[in-house]
């Protein structure tokens, strides 16, 4: 399965404030481990997982509908 991450100012700004960058976040969704991604509820999914640099992190997103 392809996945495209669609990023708009404030959720970089959000993700920068915690010395995150995207390519870190996408790194975690793609690569999480068994029982993930979580559903959170109100469309909204979590994942933990480590960088290949090492670095653990805790994800929140949400899906995008494929056809929009």
């Amino acid at each position: 399965m392809i996945m495209r991450f669609f990023w708009n100012e404030a959720n970089i700004e959000h993700i920068n404030t915690h010395a995150v960058t995207p390519s870190e976040a996408e790194e975690v969704i793609r690569t999480s481990g068994r029982g993930y991604p979580r559903d959170i509820g109100h469309g909204k999914f979590l994942v933990h997982g480590q960088t290949s640099r090492g670095r653990w992190l805790q994800v929140t997103f949400v899906r995008k509908p494929a056809d929009s």
